[in-house]
């Protein structure tokens, strides 16, 4: 059995603190993450600590989350360091919505049922299985956009007409 795919290396630097809120209108709860972690990425380190994972009975994923205020999610590549420290952010849910996308890996495009809300880096390793791809650093990109490990595809909707290409990050 293939190893599971390693996550980039989390966000570092100064903590700031954060008011963070399971959902829209719910008290927060200060949290201290780095200033240079993405919105993404505290989205991600939330899951488990703040709220569990959205799963149906069967396991399939329900979908995910994105970190937004009151008029709904912010840009993932935000920054938390970016936050005003006197608001409240909240987690927005979002809808693991299935979807065709073409993909192109080692040399071959097929088309690929994907969910919207699961995280790159669950797409990688899910392909990496699937196609029987040695262990490595594997990079997925929509056109010519490298997408982030916690990135999910919602981020980038209105792009994946695109498609996706899975690539070696030594090539």
């Amino acid at each position: 059995m293939r190893a599971p795919t390693a996550l980039r290396p989390l966000g570092r630097g100064e903590l700031v603190a954060v008011r963070f809120s399971r959902a829209p209108g719910l008290k927060g709860h200060r949290l201290r993450l780095p200033a240079d972690t993405t919105l993404a990425e505290a989205a991600h380190r939330l899951v488990g600590e703040l709220v569990s994972l959205r799963c149906a009975p069967d396991g399939r994923l329900l979908g995910w989350y994105r970190i937004g205020n009151d008029l709904g999610p912010l840009p993932a590549d935000g920054k938390v360091g970016e936050l005003d420290d006197d608001e409240t952010y909240s987690l927005h849910f979002v809808e693991n919505t299935l979807t065709w996308v073409s993909l192109q890996v080692n040399g071959m495009a097929i088309a690929w049922n994907v969910g919207l809300a699961v995280p790159v880096a669950s797409l990688i390793d899910a392909a990496a299985v699937q196609f029987g791809l040695a262990d490595g650093a594997w990079q997925l990109w929509c056109g010519d956009r490298r997408l982030d490990d916690f990135d999910v595809l919602a981020d980038h909707a209105s792009e994946l007409a695109a498609g996706l290409h899975l690539r070696s990050s030594g090539g």
